[in-house]
């Protein structure tokens, strides 16, 4: 299956975006998607434009990651971190 999401926001803001998957016969999967627009001078670029995840097993007794690299392109240096604040309360 191949998703895309394209997004161009118009004015440096928070966005949240809600996307709801669900495979045929399958349970429905919700991802929250939010981010914030920077300003004009500050470019964040992920270093791949596709990234295929390998099929995953349901019941592991470990967390499964996948690396996303984000690379600073800008001329402004830039703070950011990932917040697992939700991630964190399901554990």
């Amino acid at each position: 299956m191949e998703l895309n999401v394209y997004y161009t926001p118009k004015e440096v803001k928070r966005h949240h975006l809600q996307a709801f998957l669900q495979i045929m016969n399958g349970k429905p999967l919700i991802i929250n998607l939010q981010g914030e627009t920077l300003h004009r001078r500050a470019y964040l670029r992920l270093l791949k434009d596709i990234y295929y995840l390998p099929p995953t097993p349901i019941g592991l007794d470990w967390a499964v990651t996948y690396p996303i690299e984000i690379k600073n392109l800008g001329i402004t240096k830039l703070r950011y971190q990932i917040d697992t604040t939700q991630l964190e309360a399901l554990n």
